[in-house]
């Protein structure tokens, strides 16, 4: 895999089982040491501020102590350099960095015109070595007046002395009024190679695939278009690795991903083959996690080549997140699919991540194949040590056996003196938890390099301002570690001892149980290559159905046709139409209320779903659910404007989350309407008080100057089963 980072996301009680993917991991020998963690703009000169993010990190195949970092900033120099893109480089194999300039767009002949503002900022940066010793930056150049972005132009910069200097090189596509997303770069570095010293850079046209290949080092480029997966769905984002043969092998994302590759230098495509098909869901909604939950995550393939020349040489790994069948994105793991035939097949998918754990989420998956040794190393954020879901660490695993199985899980990130929070190991960009969070938050990829038994980890950190430094003006920096696979006292996994590296051992489970492990109970033991094995832990899940509170639902109809807000209230009407959605004659909008005690649900739960049902009581005049757009829901942690008695402000008073889920259309009186609520409105759920559910038509009227609403029953009805309900279930 050549970007060297990865990239811009039926549940069942036994989890890993319901997926049918993960294969059994054997006992593997490991020896390893996890470097010191780096905050890479502490000895930075100047100092960088504000935020980074997508960040990714390369190693000179030629010489490991020279790596160059580079990431997506906002306004971040103290000194003179203005630049689009933050650049750090190192000479002394990561233990203290640099920040260098990458070249602004004035220095790039043939970028095009930025006609509505200027190009002042950069997306997607990828950073890679050629065998020469030159190290070159591709990204995004974006377009924007400082508020809305008017177009983009893919430049690629060169430096010969390390990273220290930059110079513009060449444009891969010139400015025009369109999104170009989540570039990617290659370069061709095997001698053997008939294409040897080629560049490529490939990106999302919006959603259209692109590739482009340069045979003058990057200095011009050719473009052609990527082939369209079967049924032409809507494509993402592209990685790309080249064999030492000279074919280019590329993983699209789109409704899953799958495989094309060039056996002419990038002229020509064979037909896209299926690797995966994703059960994560293509909508917001549904991938958004509590750890990254504005962003939000991606499957995202990753791919990488075996070119070490030793027993699995040639062999292809492709690595993506995902979860199970009708499952939840909080519950996501990192899985690796591999090819011995060039990518015409692929295996089933092994789960790389060793926690077992319910209700924890692993996303960001990289993958690189040592050139050296031909070892798989894999790497990806990982929630397993935060209950609440919202905080992650890095983790990294490697396989000695063609990625057959891997061995345990290694947490990279550990305590570092470097930050101002010393005495943690983790990151959280989570706005659930932590406010100030970078609105990007990890964006959509980490970095990693292997080389000589060694992984190189670049990551967006929040330990230097989160939590407690909220003043501090250097926020998300780049954290940095190497992880030595071949260095280090070796454990011994079967010798009953539980030791450096090693969840568990035999017998030796290190103190842990199922329920330390956040499940319910059950019997927790040790699996063949020393770590946890939970398929003999339980989790009992509780469904508890709350319905509205009478006092506090009912209906607002807006002040006027244009005004936006509120005019009159009614939480007391028990009648068939005491919930509306629709407009009156006077082509004012009605919204709803519906308020909920849930403080009866444990403080310490973790909410797995939430229903929203609304019997429907009658129609007058046109249904409005078949003129007037989607029944959209909000969600309010307490209440609505401050307190839950319904008040006109109700109307437009602001959310905890916003469109958390989308009403069905119950087609005839007596029937109910229900949606599922997102991840967001998981989140959102009051475990101390009042939840309130706001839902209006997107569409606020008809202009017909008549009546059309549709209505519901609220918690004033006489009868029960009539009521609204919040159908919560929760562990």
């Amino acid at each position: 895999m050549i970007r060297n980072v990865f990239n811009r996301p039926a549940w069942t009680l036994a989890l890993g089982l319901a997926i049918a993917l993960p294969a059994t991991l054997a006992a593997q020998p490991e020896a390893l040491v996890s470097g010191p963690n780096r905050n890479v703009a502490a000895t930075a000169s100047p100092s960088p501020l504000g935020f980074q993010g997508e960040v990714q990190v390369a190693v000179n195949p030629d010489n490991p102590n020279q790596l160059v970092a580079v990431a997506e900033t906002n306004i971040h120099w103290t000194g003179s350099c203005d630049e689009p893109v933050a650049v750090y480089y190192s000479a002394d194999g990561g233990a203290t960095w640099q920040t260098a300039c990458a070249p602004g767009s004035l220095a790039y002949t043939g970028i095009g015109n930025c006609f509505f503002g200027f190009f002042d900022y950069g997306w997607d940066p990828v950073v890679v070595w050629d065998d020469d010793d030159q190290v070159f930056l591709n990204h995004t150049m974006v377009c924007s007046d400082g508020r809305i972005t008017y177009g983009t132009a893919i430049v690629t910069a060169r430096s010969t002395d390390g990273g220290a200097s930059w110079t513009a090189h060449g444009v891969v596509s010139e400015a025009d009024f369109f999104f170009k997303l989540y570039s990617a770069h290659a370069i061709d570095n095997s001698p053997a190679s008939p294409f040897h010293g080629r560049h490529y850079s490939c990106w999302s046209l919006e959603g259209d695939e692109k590739i482009s290949y340069s045979t003058d080092g990057g200095a011009t480029w050719t473009q052609v278009d990527l082939p369209a997966v079967p049924g032409g769905s809507f494509d993402l984002a592209c990685e790309m690795a080249v064999e030492d043969n000279g074919t280019l092998h590329v993983v699209l994302d789109s409704s899953g991903m799958y495989h094309t590759r060039s056996t002419d230098g990038g002229a020509t495509w064979s037909t896209p083959v299926l690797v995966r098909g994703f059960n994560m869901s293509a909508a917001s909604g549904g991938r958004c996690p509590y750890a990254q939950n504005q962003r939000c995550i991606r499957p995202f393939g990753a791919i990488a080549v075996d070119n070490s020349g030793g027993a699995c040489d040639g062999r292809l790994y492709a690595v993506f997140t995902d979860h199970a069948a009708g499952g939840n994105v909080n519950y996501s793991d990192i899985f690796l699919s591999r090819s011995t035939d060039g990518g015409a097949t692929w295996s089933a998918p092994v789960k790389v991540n060793d926690d077992g754990l319910p209700n924890r989420v692993q996303f960001q998956g990289a993958v690189q194949v040592d050139p050296a040794i031909g070892q798989v190393v894999v790497a990806w954020r990982d929630a397993r040590n935060h209950v609440a879901n919202d905080a992650t660490d890095l983790f990294t695993a490697r396989s000695t056996d063609c990625g057959v199985t891997f061995q345990a899980n290694v947490q990279a990130s550990q305590p570092s003196a470097e930050f101002n929070n010393n005495g943690i190991s983790w990151s959280n960009h989570s706005t659930f938890t932590n406010p100030d969070a970078y609105p990007d938050q990890t964006g959509n990829y980490l970095g990693l390099d292997v080389r000589g038994g060694k992984a190189y980890l670049a990551w967006p950190d929040t330990r230097h301002f989160f939590p407690g430094f909220t003043t501090e003006p250097q926020r998300e920096n780049i954290a940095f570690t190497v992880v030595d696979f071949a260095a280090g006292a070796a454990s011994v996994c079967g010798n009953d001892v539980r030791e450096a590296g090693e969840a568990c051992d035999g017998a030796d489970l290190g103190g842990k149980t199922c329920a330390s492990l956040t499940f319910t109970g059950g019997s927790l033991a040790c699996k063949p290559n020393c770590a946890f094995d939970t398929s003999g832990c339980f989790v009992t899940l509780t469904t508890t159905t709350f319905t509205s509170v009478a006092a506090e639902d009912g209906y607002i109809l807006e002040s006027g046709e244009f005004t936006n807000v509120g005019g009159t209230a009614n939480s007391t009407d028990n009648s068939t139409s005491a919930i509306r959605l629709g407009d009156d004659k006077k082509d004012k909008q009605y919204s709803s209320i519906l308020s909920f005690d849930t403080s009866p649900i444990p403080d310490g739960a973790v909410i797995q779903s939430i229903t929203l049902r609304l019997r429907r009581g009658t129609v007058v005049g046109t249904n409005p659910l078949t003129t007037h757009g989607q029944v959209n829901a909000d969600i309010r942690n307490g209440g609505f404007n401050g307190n839950t008695a319904l008040e006109t402000a109700d109307f437009q008073a602001s959310a905890t989350a916003f469109s958390v889920c989308v009403l069905s259309n119950a087609p005839n009186n007596g029937d109910w309407s229900e949606c599922n609520l997102n991840t967001a409105a998981l989140a959102a759920l009051n475990k101390t008080g009042k939840t309130q559910i706001r839902i209006a038509l997107s569409t606020d009227d008809d202009d017909d100057g008549g009546d059309d609403y549709i209505g519901y029953y609220s918690g004033n009805n006489a009868t029960a089963a009539n009521h609204p309900q919040l159908i919560v279930t929760y562990q």
